[in-house]
């Protein structure tokens, strides 16, 4: 008899949002969740989405802004990010 062993590696079974969480760090997820939305989005809700604080997901979002990829709206309020 051959070892296979026909039960999936503990890794196989995690699920997908979950090994997201467990293998991107909190920059890599703000990143992500950016890449998502579709309409300015304040960073509490964009926080959520990366499951983070919404400080964390403003610090990052600011740092994007910086590098172009996200455009801040800071006259409305909360203010509203958006992807470049």
């Amino acid at each position: 008899m051959d070892d296979f062993d026909p039960a999936p590696a503990v890794n196989d079974t995690t699920e997908p949002r979950q090994q997201w969480l467990d293998e991107t760090d909190t920059f890599g997820r703000v990143y992500d969740a950016i890449l998502g939305i579709t309409s300015p989005t304040p960073a509490a809700e964009i926080a959520e989405i990366a499951d983070c604080s919404p400080n964390a997901a403003t610090k990052h979002l600011t740092r994007l802004a910086e590098m172009g990829v996200v455009d801040a709206d800071r006259e409305s309020r909360p203010a509203r990010y958006s992807r470049n």
